[in-house]
């Protein structure tokens, strides 16, 4: 996957600085199955026009996980709630399409524990977040990783030697009373962790 969404818009905002995001100008870019949403009242019409799909200014679901907006421009307020609904789709979608998996270490045995924190250690840089007490990898594209650091030190593996090692690969730790706020999602960092993965690529 080499992105989630697509933004197709005769300008470029900030807002669409994300590298889960892509960009386009071009009314004939089309991914099947991806949350796209057109920016500009008169892109959205030219584009239903060469669709040849009816619009209405008063509904913003063109079909099936295409909508428009209005361009920041036009109406302001608008764009900002029609692209954090936007937002809030993709991250949806990315949170049902990744499986999350919880590392128990008292029902693996050492050897086991072991071999998963090599995936951890080996993976790419960034794609580590650490909180008080947990730690997340991105694994692949669609899997993600958590363990106990906590329930690590109780089964007697030294989390001080596993957290150092782990801050050699991420500069991200999060308190875990701001692991919400990171996500807007207690879902453990899928998107967060996916953002870091795509950025990494």
């Amino acid at each position: 996957m080499q992105f989630f969404g697509l933004i197709i818009s005769e300008r470029t905002y900030s807002e669409f600085n994300n590298p889960l995001l892509t960009l386009t100008s071009d009314l004939s870019t089309e991914k099947e199955g991806t949350e796209t949403l057109i920016v500009g009242y008169e892109t959205a019409k030219e584009y239903c026009k060469e669709k040849k799909l009816s619009f209405d200014i008063l509904e913003k679901k063109i079909k099936d996980k295409i909508y428009w907006t209005f361009d920041k421009t036009e109406r302001r307020s608008a764009f900002f709630d029609d692209f954090n609904e936007f937002m809030k789709r993709v991250t949806e979608e990315i949170v049902e399409e990744v499986k999350y998996y919880y590392v128990n270490p008292f029902k693996i045995s050492k050897k086991s524990i072991k071999k998963t924190m090599d995936v951890f250690y080996n993976g790419k840089d960034n794609n580590v977040v650490i909180s008080d007490d947990m730690a997340y990898c991105l694994y692949d594209e669609n899997n993600i990783l958590g363990i106990s650091l906590r329930i690590m030190d109780y089964a007697g593996f030294d989390v001080g030697r596993v957290t150092n090692k782990l801050r050699k690969r991420t500069n991200v730790t999060v308190p875990n009373d701001k692991l919400c706020d990171l996500t807007g999602n207690k879902r453990y960092l899928t998107p967060y962790l996916l953002y870091k993965g795509v950025e990494n690529r």
